[in-house]
């Protein structure tokens, strides 16, 4: 990985996503296969793929195969991110919050002046996260079962911002009084398989009641599924 980058990303708002197997492979994955499991796996519903797959060996861009996993990595615009894909079928995963790192990038409602986290975005992330997951389940990742975790981290104070113009604003602020938040699941090999995303839903709401904003999923849904058939 490119010296400094995991300084940035930590020095700003970041997710941290890990994903694991309950029962360790029989055997190791080959570094090859690491490669293919990603590569037919990732999610590509928005603009940006998750995870993304920087083929480029530049100075903001690289690839590499190293000890027990395979590394990638971006440094570019708006995009300061790596990730990890070991050869246990661990995946590990750092990305620097775009809000912090391009004021400008979300366009609609005014942007409070505090250090802030669009609502759309962290429900597309979560939904992400666990399609991934689901994914590679279904190309031979986690035949037992997994765990997924992710946190958002370097966010005390942080705002929950709904920056859609279409949609009402909070009637108060939703802060995290917090430096990090948390979630994990335990998928069993039948969560995975019916790769359902009210399992999503409820860890999405569960994360947002730690800004103070308790949330039915049923008010998430449609925007999930929007997001899901790539309906924007």
């Amino acid at each position: 990985m490119m010296n400094g980058l995991h300084d940035k990303i930590v020095a700003n708002g970041y997710w941290r996503i890990n994903l694991r197997p309950l029962a360790m492979p029989a055997e190791k994955l080959a570094f090859v296969e690491c490669e293919a499991l990603i590569e037919k796996s990732r999610v590509e519903l928005r603009g940006w793929d998750f995870p993304h797959i920087s083929r480029r060996q530049d100075d903001t861009h690289g690839h590499a195969r190293a000890g027990e996993y395979i590394e990638n990595w971006i440094d570019w615009e708006v995009h300061s991110e790596f990730w990890r894909m070991y050869r246990s079928s661990q995946f590990l995963h750092y990305r620097a919050l775009w809000e912090d790192l391009d004021a400008d990038r979300y366009n609609g409602r005014p942007r409070p002046a505090e250090r802030v986290l669009s609502v759309g975005s962290a429900i597309y992330t979560v939904t992400e996260i666990f399609e991934l997951m689901f994914r590679l389940y279904r190309n031979g990742a986690y035949p037992s079962g997994g765990i997924l975790s992710f946190s958002l981290e370097n966010s005390f104070h942080r705002h929950l911002w709904i920056n859609d113009p279409d949609r009402m604003p909070f009637s108060e602020e939703k802060i995290l009084g917090a430096e990090k938040i948390s979630i994990e699941r335990t998928l069993m090999p039948e969560d995975l398989a019916s790769a359902d995303h009210k399992i999503s839903l409820s860890a999405t709401c569960d994360f947002f009641a730690h800004f103070g904003w308790d949330v039915a999923p049923i008010t998430l849904a449609n925007q999930q599924n929007r997001f899901l058939n790539r309906q924007f």
